[in-house]
């Protein structure tokens, strides 16, 4: 065995050339997939592949017998080691390559390439297989291409039942209390100005009381920081609605808690951080995601269900 790997290093210049240039050609092929089916990591990848491939070279060089050993008694042993080790060795190496790079790999493309398929056209039923989908992904923490979650989540948020599942539920939680209906809501027109870090409550200074159309202080709606000192105290609307029309403002929803509130024409980012949302809903958004499980967390809930409520620490 000693032998036969100082001759391939260094007597067997032909054997290594071939070696090199079939494991460049699997390292380069395994690329070009990757780069095709936008997988996670496809240098990293290739270059793994590469490596591993060298040494399955080098050890098919080594287990093969030369031509001295095939004309010697020996050769004729049905019980000669190197002759039966190599199947099983590069079958396991096939089975272990599938396994690491592979599996994932190629789950993760296939799950890409049916969200991109669903996305082309869009339709309630199409976006509750494309949440299990993602579900199933999030669920094995196989990180999923950013673009096709992106344009399938903007096609979902261009169907009009968003505007109707938030105020519907705010106004079943106020029958449920003897409240009366259909309670108040506000709309509120966002500039280019205002693209800071949102802190709205939903109440008036003169909401002293709760009035007719008024909701009380555990269901006015708000948009603040995680973390604020204090929530609503004081009666007021139970929905908002911020929009955001040609101004297109950024909403940045890391560390954003949210409560009865739908954003319509607004440009979604997130990253992946902490978030808290209740009852909330996008409409005619644009989304901006970072390759996160968290991401992939909150476009599944968003898919799943018009109205979101999610908490992500």
């Amino acid at each position: 065995m000693r032998e036969r790997l100082q001759d391939y290093v260094y007597g067997d210049p032909g054997a290594r050339r071939l070696g090199d240039r079939l494991s460049l050609l699997i390292a380069f092929a395994w690329y070009l997939i990757s780069s095709l089916f936008h997988l996670h990591g496809p240098l990293i990848q290739s270059v793994a592949i590469l490596i591993f491939s060298q040494l399955l070279m080098t050890l098919q060089y080594c287990l093969r017998r030369d031509a001295t050993q095939q004309r010697s008694p020996e050769s004729q042993n049905p019980f000669t080691p190197r002759r039966t080790m190599l199947l099983p060795v590069v079958r396991f190496a096939t089975i272990a390559l599938i396994a690491i790079f592979g599996g994932p790999a190629m789950e993760a493309a296939l799950i890409n390439d049916r969200l991109r398929r669903l996305s082309s056209n869009p339709n309630v039923k199409g976006m509750g297989t494309a949440a299990h989908l993602i579900s199933a992904a999030t669920s094995e923490r196989i990180l999923l291409s950013v673009a096709p979650i992106e344009r399938i989540v903007a096609r979902r948020l261009l169907l009009e039942d968003v505007l109707h599942a938030v105020l519907n539920r705010v106004n079943r939680e106020a029958e449920s209390r003897n409240l009366p209906t259909p309670v108040f809501g506000m709309l509120v027109w966002a500039t280019k100005g205002n693209q800071g870090s949102i802190d709205f409550f939903g109440i008036a200074p003169q909401s002293a009381h709760v009035r007719p159309g008024l909701v009380p202080p555990d269901m006015v709606a708000f948009a603040v920081p995680i973390g604020k000192d204090h929530l609503p105290t004081l009666p007021g609307v139970g929905y908002v609605r911020i929009k955001g029309d040609e101004a297109r403002i950024d909403i940045h929803l890391d560390r954003l808690h949210c409560k009865n509130v739908i954003f319509s024409d607004c440009n979604l980012i997130y990253s992946g951080g902490a978030i808290q949302l209740e009852n909330t809903g996008f409409y005619n958004c644009t989304v901006r995601f970072a390759p996160s499980l968290n991401c992939q967390l909150l476009a599944e809930h968003i898919l799943a269900d018009p109205s979101v409520t999610l908490s992500i620490a």
